[in-house]
């Protein structure tokens, strides 16, 4: 059958009173997710929706046998946690399956989901460490704590960016700030001798 989620959350549409209601979109996706991880359906995606196929028609149309969740059947007036949008189905297995693309040295498939574990969040440094590493590269503890209240106030952002290592931008604000005082140097001292000339 070629279908699409909007298809779908149409044909399941309710109405209570003149208000018509609709499953989300993230809803329907749970549940073909669900419905796929059981091998009752199969799908593929197309330009212009996705193709269902149903598994085993036979066994889910048999009087009698049913074997559909008693949230699913008539009358049912709860949906189940797995089926509510942000469900956590399975996802011990994505976990899985990801430690293994990296023990097994398998190369990630089209679709896998790979972690970058080199990827480590950002921590802001302690005073102490700042003002280290400050004097260590020829700089002051007074320019480390403005560097500290500085990036305090803005959140750590480098313009509208996390910061991903404080040492990088404490090495440009030290370099920023040895200019700034040759530039301030140079500035008086051809003050100085412009007044002495007078």
């Amino acid at each position: 059958m070629h279908t699409s989620y909007k298809n779908i959350r149409d044909a399941l549409q309710w109405f209570v009173g003149n208000e018509e209601m609709k499953y989300t979109k993230r809803c329907v996706a749970s549940v073909m997710k669900y419905l796929r991880l059981r091998g009752m359906v199969e799908t593929f995606k197309t330009t212009r929706g996705i193709i269902v196929t149903i598994c085993n028609y036979d066994r889910y149309q048999k009087e009698g046998s049913s074997t559909v969740p008693a949230e699913f059947q008539a009358g049912s007036s709860t949906v189940p946690a797995e089926f509510q949008a942000g469900s956590t189905i399975n996802k011990n297995e994505k976990n899985e399956k990801n430690e293994n693309n990296g023990k097994n040295n398998i190369a990630p498939q089209e679709g896998d989901i790979v972690k970058d574990k080199s990827h480590v969040s950002f921590k802001p440094p302690s005073l102490a460490d700042t003002q280290s590493f400050f004097t260590t590269n020829g700089s002051s503890i007074e320019a480390a704590e403005d560097f500290i209240n500085f990036y305090e106030s803005k959140g750590w952002l480098v313009g509208k960016t996390k910061m991903k290592k404080w040492e990088a931008a404490a090495r440009g604000w030290i370099k920023r700030s040895s200019q700034a005082e040759q530039s301030n140097i140079s500035k008086s001292n051809y003050l100085k001798h412009d007044h002495d000339e007078f």
